[in-house]
């Protein structure tokens, strides 16, 4: 994987939000341009008056679509759907501007929901830990309630009140070697094989899992049992940035269980009282006992396991957790690969520059990446 180089101050104003909303809008014009093939799609994300829209309000809408098109547990029909945006994508980049995965690395993902993809370099990793142990990490909640402003705190005080610590944005988007690593060539074979479609790097984030002093701390959040919706179809590359065994915080994956199909095998019969309990504790069950998992689905968890540089993609539609650290704190960074633009970085924000970007890095980017 070649390192992309740029100086730290090269930085240029980008705004997420306004990459996303011209994607959206051309988007919602292809639809109704070929109303023979995807009318009830343009119709479901709001005809001609969707055009009107400013980013957030399109944002509700497309959120809407996806729980409609997730909670349906309808392979055809989401396919269908992906199958548009794959044709509306390659009239802005060509489907030959990717790799070719090996078939066997694709299906794995595809059935049981994740794979493994080689290692990245120790120089890489460790540029990576020390540009993070330099600048500093903030509260997890710090991310969403205001990102752009937030000052890091010592590790020490993160651990004290809390069970994670995050890369603040602007020193993720600067870490050296990180726009390769987000736009590596392999990663997208893979990606865009198992989404149908060339993928977006919808999300970047970089966190520290604090182990407790005698052991691990009581899970909290997404250390519970629970399935992303990102986008219409997604999925995550992780890299562990420290060793991973058992006792180091892995991330775990009850396999299958991003399949429409599996949910709806184990879903009991419609109108039965198992039938609305399921739906409850699917559905709107944010956060899932281990207890319930077992009961509902009976497929056991798998605890993906690695030394520093480990590199996996997951599809985190399917239920997971990362497991709290019992004997060493765990580093994790997160690449989150989607179709759409439906990303949660509003802008203006000053974004390094990517420059000489391959036409599928330079695609994948365009949302977090000046240049």
């Amino acid at each position: 994987m070649a390192q992309n180089a740029f100086e730290p101050d090269q930085l240029s104003p980008i705004d997420a939000y306004a990459a996303a909303l011209r994607w959206y809008r051309g988007f919602q014009e292809f639809l109704i341009d070929n109303t023979g093939d995807y009318g009830p799609f343009a119709k479901m994300l709001g005809g001609s008056d969707a055009l009107a829209l400013d980013v957030d309000a399109m944002l509700r809408v497309h959120d809407k679509a996806m729980q409609l098109l997730h909670g349906s547990l309808n392979m055809q029909l989401r396919a269908l759907f992906i199958g548009a945006v794959d044709r509306y994508a390659a009239q802005k980049v060509s489907p030959t501007a990717y790799r070719t995965a090996a078939d066997d690395t694709v299906r794995m993902l595809d059935e049981r929901g994740f794979v493994q993809l080689s290692s990245v370099e120790p120089h890489r990793i460790e540029s990576l830990l020390d540009w993070f142990n330099a600048n500093g990490l903030i509260p997890p909640e710090t991310i969403t309630n205001n990102p752009q402003s937030a000052e890091p705190e010592p590790a020490d005080v993160l651990r004290l009140n809390g069970n994670i610590g995050q890369v603040p944005r602007q020193t993720l988007l600067r870490a050296p070697g990180l726009i390769s690593l987000a736009t590596d060539p392999d990663a997208f074979a893979v990606a865009r094989g198992h989404l149908g479609a060339p993928p977006i790097l919808i999300d970047v984030s970089a966190w520290r899992s604090f182990a407790g002093e005698d052991g691990a701390k009581e899970a909290k959040s997404a250390q519970h049992f629970h399935f992303d919706q990102d986008d219409y179809r997604f999925c995550k590359m992780f890299v562990y940035l420290t060793d991973v065994d058992e006792d180091g915080g892995p991330h775990i994956f009850v396999p299958t269980t991003h399949r429409p199909e599996t949910i709806a095998a184990h879903r009991p019969p419609e109108g039965s009282q198992d039938r609305a309990a399921f739906d409850d504790w699917y559905y709107r069950t944010l956060r899932k006992s281990e207890r319930d998992v077992s009961r509902w689905l009976g497929i056991e968890p798998v605890a993906i396991t690695g030394t520093a540089g480990s590199r996996f993609i997951v599809n985190t539609e399917g239920i997971h957790r990362g497991a709290p650290p019992v004997t060493h704190d765990r580093w994790v960074l997160q690449c989150v690969y989607g179709v759409t633009p439906y990303t949660f970085w509003k802008g203006p924000y000053n974004a390094p520059h990517a420059d000489g970007l391959d036409p599928a890095a330079a695609y994948a980017a365009q949302l977090l990446f000046a240049g």
